[in-house]
Parts: C-alpha cells; structure tokens; sequence
C-alpha cells in the first residue's frame, strides 16, 4: 500500500533543499528509490531490514557519493544480490562504524569498499553456505583499508551441529584482524594475557563472536 501511493507521486525531491540534514533513518529500503536524498552531506544512513521487495543496486548508486558518512547500517536482500561484485570500488573516506546483514558471501560490501578510519565494525551473516568466500573479503578488506578496528562483532546464523566448524573460521578472521593491526603475538597462548581484549561467544544459533581493545 505505502509503495503503491509513493508510486502515484513519483520521485520526492523535497530533502534536496535541507542543507542541515545529516541523518537517515528508513524504516523501509524501498524508500531508497523514492526519495532523492543529499548523500553528499549525510553523517549516518541506517536502512533497516524490510520485507519488501526493492532494487538493492540503489546502495551502490547512493554509497560512491556518501563521502563524508561516518556511520552506516544497511541490511542486504535475502534473494541474493550481486552488486557488491570486487570490481566495483567504493571509498568512504570518513566511516567509522560499519554495520551489515547480508544472507550471501556474495551480497557482502565488504567485497568493494574501502574505509581507512573505520573502528567499529559488525556483520550479520546468515545462510553460511560460503563462510570461507566470507573469510576471504574479509582478510582482502582489512589489507586494503589498513584500519585500525576498536571492535569487530560478528553474527553467523548457524547450527548446532555446525558449531564448532564456524567458529574455527571465526577465530581465524578475528586472529587475522589482531595481526594486521599491530598484535602478530595475540595467537600464542603466553601473549593472551597482556592485551586488553576479550572474544565473547554466546550460544550456537545464533553466536556472536566480539573482540574490542
């Protein structure tokens, strides 16, 4: 019904003329294609998950020019979507905080963006059919962005059964993360003790795996 009024007024153009307007909340990612909004000066963008059908590539239309955001959370498709391939190139310059669901290793942004002052960063991964492909953009976005992260919180949607199995590959990116951020030792058992971190692991469906310093 909302999509179906917005459809009757065409594009809003209204925000374009709101030159203190530096936060975005949509409820709705459909909204996305409704409303031309002044990316170019926006601090935060927040889409929260929706069930309704929409075209994801507006988040690559809108991204390339959010370059002064330095808080972003969006919530990806569960039909799969291929926009974020690696030969697409997203710089966020100023970002800070990074916060993603997606339901495929292929959806996932961290594929095609780099954000040298990012922090804070949290995925929520759900459907691990490719946690490895997960593991591997990961590693490639760390290498490209040289940023010094303050917390990582990671959410995979798995199984009891698959448990353990996943969060070996956990482990494996939070120890990746530590190294290319100064901590090479971190993984030696005598060095656990003299940093101040703490990985935290609740549950099995879903877990979260945290690390902060």
């Amino acid at each position: 019904m909302i999509r179906q009024i917005f459809h009757s007024f065409g594009k809003v153009e209204a925000f374009l003329s709101a030159p203190k307007l530096r936060r975005v909340e949509l409820s709705n990612a459909f909204l996305l294609e409704f409303l031309v909004l002044p990316v170019e000066q926006l601090i935060s963008l927040k889409v929260n998950d929706d069930e309704t059908d929409f075209d994801p590539v507006m988040f690559v239309d809108i991204l390339p020019r959010c370059k002064q955001l330095v808080s972003l959370e969006i919530s990806l498709p569960p039909e799969g979507f291929i926009g974020f391939s690696t030969r697409l190139s997203i710089l966020l310059p100023t970002l800070r905080s990074l916060e993603v669901t997606c339901y495929n290793a292929a959806d996932n942004i961290l594929r095609c963006i780099t954000t040298p002052l990012l922090e804070r960063l949290s995925i929520r991964y759900y459907y691990n059919r490719d946690l490895d492909g997960l593991v591997v953009d990961m590693t490639a976005f760390q290498q490209r962005s040289s940023t010094a992260l303050l917390s990582l919180v990671f959410y995979p949607s798995i199984t009891a059964n698959r448990g353990h199995k996943v969060t070996e590959k956990v482990i494996a990116i939070l120890l990746q993360e530590l190294t290319l951020n100064g901590y090479p030792n971190y993984h030696r058992t005598e060095n656990k003790g003299c940093l101040p971190q703490w990985i935290c692991v609740q549950g099995y469906d879903p877990f979260a795996v945290v690390v902060g310093w």
